[in-house]
């Protein structure tokens, strides 16, 4: 037996089942030889086909009454529900019904002879109702009335009416159609099979009784039971008949025959099934013999082969289903579950190997893979947990959102590794203040969430400051020393706080923060809250001007410095709106953009702007360019590059003379991206300017990628000329570094002429601003003009 103790539970199953299925082939073959072939299973096949087909032919028969009755409940004057047009019209349709009836809900009943019954005195009537309104029609067992001259047994079909014209109409049930018919087509089903003497057929239902039966005197309502003459098993096999949709039993009559019932149960029926009865012998007289060696070769096969599977599946399998089960618990989500690893064969190894793969999995699944704490899926599951195990303690809970100011800066410098490298240092630095059932996990990108408490608010306040103290202290990563500056948002959790809501107000607070220059801490007050419901009324507002057209154009000029020519115009977007007529533009654009507005306001925009410079070269004006403000998501959109090429050829306009201005801050997103549409639009011919140049963090070597054509200079360090001697020192380096590049540059904001020749001086080719002129409309464009002509 030194088989046993293979390690190999292949072998050892392969050598299980040959030598099994050697020893029972040699076993079966010996005693059955050649008598296996001659077994004639058609025979029961052949029954079953029969029952199957008489089950589904009484089921057909069932179907169309049903079917009929479902039309006479959907008769229009039925489903009025009027009982004197009932009474009218109902002797019309009886056809070879016996009768029809027709009931209110109310309990009241017309039948076809011209009877008005009251039933609320029917026991079954309310059980009716509560079928009807599962299953909308409803068939009696077959009983004898009294109502009816001729003695034959009736079945009542149920149907539903219900209100209104549509025959699929579910509004409600208004009343009942009630149609009686005989069952002679029971019988008639019955008696025709003729297959040989013995055989009978019968139909029972699910309490026992005989339906319909071959032989005529059997009359109808008899137990089964005293059919199935087999004294104290009959009980169980009609159990099994009735619980059973189909199959086959064994019993005996009163002689001691050995008799087959097939049975199978009838679709569309109250329950019903549809068997046939023959005497065993009748089919296999001449195959006894056959049968009776089979049957002994056969159970000493089986108490051979149970014996053998007792006696070793509880070593081999009990592992194997073990392992499946706890295959299944690790499906169902539980990650703690583990698998044997001391046994010795592959299953030992399976366990081993499965150990290690759930464990990766759950680390996937719950924990972030660059900082090693919690992921957000995994925040959430355990926030709710913690929360109310603090609050037993009564302390004051707060959530906080973290996020590092300016992170893409650290990318940008120093890589991806780098970006990563102080993410997972913040980690360490934060878990280190978290106490028991406080969480820290990261929750998107460069921002951290956590849950902390304190027993009142400055303590909270305290260790909020401890947070915002890990950026004190410089992170060096990839020779690049960082101080981080942090955005915080807390917000306080009160008892009717659900967990959503406090990270949503979190979440304002901490873009509140970003919004206000970051590197602060900011709790969700009833300031944010109000500021929050005007971003809201605001977003509405929006979606009401876009259709009341309440946006137009404003165009300020643009004068190339030497000349002071206009040679250019840039489009500005203004909102006629009484109640937010002095709102900014920058609320409206971040508003628009939040809601994905700025899509369709963009698109008009640039349509406009195009046809306003195509009509004033119509007017006989010298070409000019016209600037447009591009956002980000109109960038990314798809299909921009061929909304540009469209409105182009609409207007009329030559690309060369659109410019779109993309701010250095957008551009930076999505660089590949954006490369790539910049690229398609230079090929359409349109220029390209970088909008408020030198407020944001590109480098040059990103920039340098870019094919564009102007470099704008930010009001912000032009109203400072003259003033502040960096702010000088930013412009020049700007003028210097576009003229490397083969730039043209633009100054926003000039307002003086002190600015004015300070640029002229520095060599900057074209300057906008007040002292020029503001914002007008297109006919004071038009005046402007006039007057350069006349320099």
């Amino acid at each position: 037996m030194r088989y046993l103790h293979l390690k190999s539970i292949r072998l050892q199953m392969l050598l299980f089942i040959v030598l099994l299925i050697l020893f029972q082939f040699i076993f079966i073959g010996f005693v059955t030889d050649k008598k296996l072939n001659e077994l004639p299973e058609y025979v029961n096949s052949r029954y079953e086909e029969i029952v199957s087909a008489k089950a589904a032919e009484v089921s057909r028969e069932l179907n169309g009454l049903i079917e009929q009755v479902n039309m006479v409940s959907n008769l229009s004057f039925v489903k009025e529900m009027d009982l004197k047009v009932i009474e009218e019209n109902l002797s019309e349709i009886t056809n070879n019904y016996k009768t029809i009836t027709v009931a209110t809900i109310e309990e009241l009943a017309q039948n076809s002879d011209g009877l008005l019954i009251e039933i609320q005195e029917q026991k079954s009537f309310e059980d009716i109702m509560l079928t009807l309104a599962e299953h909308n029609y409803y068939i009696t067992q077959p009983f004898y009335s009294r109502y009816v001259d001729n003695q034959a047994p009736l079945i009542a079909i149920f149907q539903a009416v219900n209100s209104g014209n549509d025959v699929d109409n579910t509004e409600g049930i208004v009343g009942i159609a009630i149609v009686v018919i005989e069952v002679n087509f029971l019988n008639d089903v019955v008696t025709s099979i003729q297959v040989n003497q013995s055989e009978q057929g019968w139909i029972i239902n699910k309490f026992g009784t005989v339906i319909v039966h071959k032989d005529a005197n059997t009359p109808m309502n008899k137990s089964a039971s005293d059919i199935i003459d087999i004294d104290k098993d009959k009980e169980d096999l009609l159990k099994l008949i009735l619980n059973n949709t189909a199959g086959t039993f064994q019993h005996y009559d009163e002689q001691g025959n050995s008799l087959l019932t097939i049975y199978k149960s009838i679709d569309n029926s109250p329950d019903w099934t549809f068997m046939i009865t023959y005497l065993e012998k009748d089919i296999y007289s001449e195959l006894l013999g056959v049968r009776r060696s089979i049957l002994y070769a056969l159970l000493g096969s089986l108490i051979l082969v149970v014996t053998m599977t007792i006696l070793y599946s509880n070593k081999l399998l009990k592992p194997i289903l073990n392992l499946k089960d706890t295959f299944n618990k690790a499906t169902a989500g539980d990650f703690e579950v583990r698998a044997e690893e001391n046994i010795a064969n592959e299953l030992g190894d399976a366990g081993k190997s499965f150990n290690i793969m759930l464990k990766q999995i759950k680390d996937l699944t719950f924990k972030d893979s660059i900082t090693g704490l919690d992921n957000y899926y995994s925040c959430m599951l355990k926030l709710a947990g913690k929360i109310s195990k603090l609050k037993r303690t009564h302390i004051t809970l707060c959530i906080l959102l973290i996020s590092l100011d300016d992170f893409k800066r650290i990318n940008s410098v120093a890589g991806y590794e780098a970006g990563n490298y102080v993410l997972k240092e913040l980690a360490i630095r934060f878990s280190s203040n978290i106490k028991e059932n406080e969480i820290v996990a990261r929750y998107f990108g460069d921002e951290f969430i956590v849950l902390i408490g304190a027993r009142d608010n400055d303590a909270l306040l305290a260790r909020i400051n401890q947070f915002a103290d890990q950026s004190t202290n410089t992170i060096s990563a990839n020779n690049n020393d960082f101080l981080i500056k942090m955005s915080i948002g807390a917000s306080i959790i009160h008892d009717e706080t659900d967990v959503d809501k406090a990270i949503k107000e979190a979440m304002i607070s901490k873009l509140k923060v970003k919004e206000l220059g970051g590197n602060s801490i900011m709790f969700y007050n009833d300031k944010l809250k109000a500021e929050v419901r005007e971003r809201q009324e605001i977003e509405r507002a929006l979606i009401y001007g876009i259709e009341r057209q309440e946006f137009y154009l404003k165009y300020q000029p643009v004068i190339e410095s030497k000349s002071q020519k206009i040679v250019a115009t840039e489009a500005l977007l203004r909102w006629k709106s009484e109640k937010y007529k002095n709102i900014s533009l920058e609320k409206i654009i971040n508003a628009a953009e939040r809601t994905g507005l700025i899509l369709d306001i963009g698109n008009w925009a640039l349509m406009e702007a195009c046809k306003q410079n195509k009509l004033w070269q119509q007017m006989g004006y010298s070409p000019m360019v016209i600037g447009v403000n591009v956002s980000a998501l109109q960038l990314e959109e798809l299909n921009f590059v061929n909304k540009v090429k469209d409105i182009l050829e609409v207007t009329g306009l030559d690309s060369k003379l659109l410019e779109l201005e993309i701010t250095e801050t957008n551009i930076m997103y999505n660089i590949e991206q954006n490369l790539a549409t910049i690229r398609k639009l230079k090929g359409l011919g349109v220029r390209i300017a970088i909008d408020d140049f030198g407020t944001g963090y590109s480098s040059l070597s990103y920039l340098s990628r870019f094919p564009i054509d102007t470099l704008k200079i930010d009001r912000a360090f032009t109203t400072e000329i003259g003033k502040d001697k960096r702010s000088q020192m930013i412009v020049d380096t700007i003028i210097s570094l576009a003229h490397t590049m083969n730039l043209y540059t633009n100054a926003e904001g000039v307002e003086t002429k002190g600015q004015l020749e300070y640029l002229r001086e520095k060599g900057c080719d074209f300057i906008q601003g007040y002292l020029i002129s503001k914002p007008v409309g297109a006919n004071e464009i038009i005046e402007l003009l006039d007057k350069d002509r006349d320099k």
